[in-house]
Parts: C-alpha cells; structure tokens; sequence
C-alpha cells in the first residue's frame, strides 16, 4: 500500500542497494552515497531530527559526530538550492 508523498518500491531498493551496513567511514564516503539520490531528484529529510533517523537506519551509523557533519552538509546542499532558483 502506498500513500501520497511514499517512496517507491524502486527508490527503496536502490538506497537498500546503495548503503553498506558498516556504519564507519569518512564523512566523504557518505555523502558520495547520498549524491545519486540528490541527483536523481529524490529528496533527503529537511528536519534533523528525521535526518539523523534516516541516516542512522539507512546506513547503520551510530557516531554523531559524523552524523551532524553530513547535516552540515545537508543544511549547504539546501542553501545552494535556495539561491540558485
């Protein structure tokens, strides 16, 4: 059963797909898995809350202090979006 505003069946797959379940990294590494879901228009939680919930459960991190650099960077992606439409 899908509702309005719920990811496809194909968008779940390819995150699924995407994240590797180690949970360590750079925060580089990470931000090269979310960039195909940036570029393919699909679009990151804007509240950091869900944020960190969407991260924590799609690529199995527990370190917050790589959790709020990839919100860092999640907050720059938005701004330049903002000033460049």
């Amino acid at each position: 059963m899908t509702g309005v505003g719920s990811p496809d069946k194909s968008t779940l797959t390819t995150l699924k797909m995407s994240a590797q379940p180690t949970g360590t990294g750079s925060v580089e590494d990470f931000k090269a898995k979310l960039q195909p879901t940036i570029e393919k228009g699909g679009s990151l939680p804007k509240v950091e809350i869900k944020f960190i919930n969407y991260v924590k459960n799609c690529f199995q991190m527990t370190g917050q202090e790589v959790i709020q650099d990839l919100w860092q960077g999640r907050k720059e992606v938005s701004l330049k979006e903002r000033f460049q439409q």
